[in-house]
């Protein structure tokens, strides 16, 4: 990389100094617990993966870099504007709008100084490093709410899916389910599951990097990440309502209800790790030659001839 690589580490440190509080206060937040720590929890990661992308593919980003002046600070410029309108508008967009603006500013910077150091070429190999930033931008509450609201919905209907399995008598009522025992059970928004879910979808994209080849297969790996989390929760939620009725009503509110959720979220990724290995399976196959254009590639080959004299005795 040479003096490019240098003057781009130069320019990410320059850029952490300048959006270093709201990056602190992100990672603050994501440390922190209840509603904040969901939504940025998972930020803090997100560079780490990216480096780590980058680098596994380091020979081939950087093979042929050369700086792309026009692109890169066209990207700049638009950087800049996200961060200007983030500072005009901080009192109308309340903390969630102020933080998405400030840090899609953070990663369209970081984005152009790539371009502009290494090219457009270095950034066509190193798109879904890059692209990945994106995670990085804390959702707008709108989004966020819409999406909690969509994981309870599918959470109950999962739910009420896996206790029709076992036969136990209940009642739902939206997200509310009454069960034997008088025990009623409200999907909340701490039961969404949300936060595993983003865990489950970055598990997602950075094992289709690195173990599929083709776009489609990735695309199916990645698009299983919203099942899998809507059945790893109504499993969690069905669990913990049969082991309350039929066993101990302490357990709705025991250590399972507090600190389960690990065990249902690698539920999910065994789950994941094995559409991940078929996909793999299948991309490993030898593509099948057909006899006709067997016969074609033999027919191309020429006799070789022999490097030695022939000798009479």
């Amino acid at each position: 990389m040479g003096a490019s690589g240098a003057y781009f580490a130069l320019s990410i440190c320059l850029l952490a100094l300048a959006f270093w509080h709201p990056l602190v206060t992100l990672v603050s937040l994501g440390l922190g617990s209840g509603h904040d720590a969901d939504q940025y929890s998972h930020i803090m990661i997100i560079p780490l993966l990216c480096l780590y992308l980058v680098l596994r593919k380091r020979k081939l980003i950087f093979a042929d870099a050369k700086s792309s002046i026009g692109p890169g600070i066209s990207l700049l410029v638009s950087g800049l504007s996200f961060f200007v309108i983030a500072k005009l508008k901080q009192g109308q967009l309340g903390q969630e709008g102020y933080f998405s603006l400030l840090m899609t500013s953070f990663v369209v910077l970081v984005i152009g100084a790539f371009v502009l150091f290494f090219g457009t070429r270095a950034f066509r190999l190193a798109r879904f490093p890059l692209l990945v930033l994106a995670l990085m931008i804390p959702f707008p509450s709108w989004f966020l709410g819409r999406t909690v609201s969509s994981l309870q919905d599918g959470s109950a209907v999962v739910t009420a899916f896996l206790l029709n399995l076992t036969g136990m008598p209940f009642v739902r009522e939206g997200l509310v389910f009454h069960l034997p025992t008088n025990l009623n059970i409200f999907i909340a928004y701490d039961c969404s599951g949300i936060r595993s879910s983003i865990a489950l979808l970055i598990a997602s994209l950075v094992a289709s990097d690195i173990f599929l080849r083709k776009g489609w297969k990735k695309l199916v790996l990645n698009l299983a990440v919203l099942p899998l989390s809507l059945f790893k929760n109504g499993l969690r939620i069905a669990t913990l309502s049969l082991l309350s009725v039929y066993v101990d009503p302490r357990f709705i509110s025991g250590d399972l209800h507090r600190d389960g959720g690990i065990l249902f979220y690698l539920i999910a990724c065994g789950i994941l790790g094995l559409l991940l290995w078929q996909l793999r399976k299948s991309e490993a196959h030898p593509a099948f030659v057909t006899p006709a254009a067997h016969h074609e590639a033999a027919a191309s080959l020429k006799p070789i001839e022999a490097p030695f004299k022939k000798q009479t005795v």
